[in-house]
């Protein structure tokens, strides 16, 4: 039987409404250039098991850059475009990778990477961050590490916690291997 798309899409919305919600209450730490740790970037390795989450966290992330905590449009779209890359690979680690030993150290490498190399962008387009190497590596290095931390930290212990139910509720048939794996 196949799952229902309307529950995809409104976990998905949800997961959105989430993201949105746990940025606004980090505040400066959720898109900050000296802390940068975005804690609702975890979220993303639900996409493991419903890939429309990924379009929750990518217009959660939008709106708040937009409305709240980016500094400025092309924060907005840069930034939601490093979270849509790392979503478009967690999909793929999905698709093609099904025991947890592969799927967790990989799920997580294109967010970590895509940020850390596309958000100091942002500063250097607003004047942040002076326009030389060493300024843009120690941006870098910040996003990095809050990304990483982000996206294991959270989306770890968040894969574990979650995984029976969003296998019971979300996942086809046709991942069996997956199914058997809990």
């Amino acid at each position: 039987m196949k799952k229902s798309i309307v529950k995809r899409m409104t976990l998905s919305a949800l997961i959105g409404a989430l993201y949105f919600a746990m940025c606004a209450i980090e505040g400066p730490l959720a898109s900050g250039f000296m802390v940068n740790v975005r804690l609702a970037e975890g979220l993303l390795v639900l996409g493991l098991f419903v890939p429309e989450v990924v379009i929750g966290c990518s217009v959660g992330c939008f709106l708040f850059n937009l409305l709240l905590g980016g500094i400025g449009p092309w924060d907005a779209v840069i930034g939601t475009s490093a979270t849509i890359l790392g979503g478009v690979w967690i999909i793929l680690v999905g698709k093609f990778f099904k025991k947890d030993y592969f799927r967790l150290p990989l799920f997580g490498l294109v967010a970590v990477i895509a940020n850390a190399f596309l958000v100091p962008v942002t500063f250097l387009i607003y004047g942040f961050i002076e326009n030389n190497p060493g300024a843009y590596w120690l941006t870098f290095g910040v996003v990095c590490g809050g990304e990483a931390l982000a996206i294991y930290g959270v989306g770890i212990p968040l894969y574990f916690a979650l995984k029976k139910p969003m296998i019971k509720f979300f996942v086809d048939n046709k991942d069996e291997e997956l199914e058997e794996a809990i």
